[in-house]
């Protein structure tokens, strides 16, 4: 006898099913498309499917069962009656125990790409949203198939930037041209085949030069690590501190030791982290976000991962500036009432005063606490500055944070510049630089769309 499932269980089990086989998840789904390819009719044992994570969760299944053979047979009948009964996409064998797509999936390449040219690229969300939030947010201005958190390899924290996939194209585009804001701050988006390419060019540029954005500001590139710390030496790049000392262009840094050799992504190394992802999975241990997926991110998207740590832009250069003179009114401090988290980064905070192009720095003191924004221009600062303030005092944010703001003058400003010049200067080669790369990749593994 089949186990009864209400109908706020049927739909969500349903939807589930679906994007498990859906032209959004399955043709990055390695795990599924190997039970597939196992199987001469293209079946999958439902046992399998059911014992997956968030399967469990919807079907409010006890805590015991944790693998496929511990799944009891009526909640295996009930499944198997709800997919004949409202699924489009899927059918049942003959004798309701697996299940498989209707219609074959059509070339990966090919669907891929149709997924991609309706998708966006969007940043930033608060550290402690769920998927169900995302995805009422963006289905409120458009039909959406998919929301993928994109999450750090190693810690799987969520990132604060998320894939969406739109129902057509149509609809990627008109939401790629409103305004939209979530929790206070301004959202970025991008298409994300545009996101892919940049993405790609800019990690091919820093390849070509054999450098990490190695003369550029430590976190100009603001990406969603951590950025410099108040108190310490402050991580600015040489061309911008000569620039604030008064000093002409500095000399060219000396070249950077050869970085240590790599596994190559699929080695050995990724090879036994994939069979242990997939282990698991069949286990019903993957972690998975559900109908809408999380994602650990795309190949060629690793420099999201990447920390931004103190040390040096290398090189003397700026240190042997001999006039020390900044320009006043760039400098904004901030205190937060929360600790921000270590995968809050640079980015995360630029894109609530207005992104890269007016927000040339982000440093946080070593509680993660407070810290400075340093602007392109006094101007931007100044209206960066009035703009917080007109909020209401429940709205004014900091990376989703409530917080006070003030302008930096005087000698706590002279004070930064003087720690970012003895930065500079006392930085040799590439030293502590970024943080580098929170490891490998090793190839995508496991659940590759989720």
């Amino acid at each position: 006898m089949a186990k009864e499932l209400d109908d706020a269980t049927k739909a969500k089990v349903l939807k589930q099913l679906d994007f498990y086989f859906s032209d959004s998840n399955l043709p990055k789904d390695r795990f599924l498309k190997a039970k597939i390819a196992e199987d001469p009719n293209g079946y999958v044992d439902m046992k399998i499917v059911i014992a997956f994570a968030r399967m469990r969760e919807h079907l409010k299944l006890d805590a015991g069962v944790t693998e496929p053979s511990k799944v009891p047979d009526d909640v295996v009948a009930a499944v198997a009656a709800l997919i004949k009964e409202g699924s489009q996409l899927l059918e049942v064998n003959a004798e309701a125990t697996r299940l498989r797509r209707k219609q074959p999936l059509a070339n990966d390449e090919v669907v891929s790409a149709e997924v991609d040219a309706r998708s966006l690229y969007v940043r930033p969300f608060p550290l402690d949203t769920d998927l169900d939030k995302l995805t009422e947010f963006f289905a409120s201005h458009a039909p959406v198939n998919c929301v993928r958190m994109r999450r750090h390899l190693s810690s799987k924290q969520f990132k604060g930037s998320v894939f969406v996939e739109f129902a057509s194209a149509e609809d990627a585009d008109k939401v790629l041209g409103l305004k939209l804001e979530h929790a206070g701050a301004p959202l970025h988006m991008e298409k994300k085949v545009a996101y892919m390419a940049r993405k790609k060019e800019e990690r091919a540029a820093r390849r070509a030069a054999n450098k990490m954005d190695y003369e550029e500001d430590s976190n100009d590139e603001l990406s969603d690590g951590v950025g410099g710390k108040a108190g310490g030496p402050v991580v600015e790049g040489r061309a911008e501190i000569a620039k604030a000392a008064g000093g002409s262009k500095p000399a060219p840094a000396p070249a950077a030791s050869a970085p240590a050799a790599r596994k190559p992504a699929g080695g050995d190394e990724g090879k036994g982290k994939k069979r242990g992802r997939e282990e698991d999975k069949a286990a019903g241990k993957e972690e998975d976000e559900g109908e809408q997926g999380d994602d650990e991110g795309e190949e060629g998207e690793g420099d999201e991962d990447e920390e931004m740590g103190e040390g040096g832009e290398g090189g003397k250069g700026a240190g042997e500036a001999k006039a020390f003179r900044y320009e006043p009114g760039h400098l904004l401090r901030f205190e937060l009432e929360g600790e921000v988290p270590e995968s809050v980064g640079p980015r995360v905070i630029s894109d609530g005063f207005g992104g890269r192009d007016k927000v040339k720095f982000v440093e946080l003191a070593d509680d993660k606490k407070s810290g400075f924004l340093r602007f392109a221009s006094a101007d931007f600062a100044k209206a960066a500055l009035a703009e917080f303030e007109a909020k209401p005092e429940g709205e004014r944010l900091v990376a989703t944070f409530k917080a006070t703001m003030r302008a930096v003058e005087g000698e706590e400003e002279a004070e930064y510049y003087k720690r970012a010049q003895a930065a500079s200067g006392n930085a040799g080669g590439r030293g502590g630089g970024r943080g580098g790369r929170r490891g490998g990749r090793g190839g995508r593994g496991g659940r590759g769309g989720r």
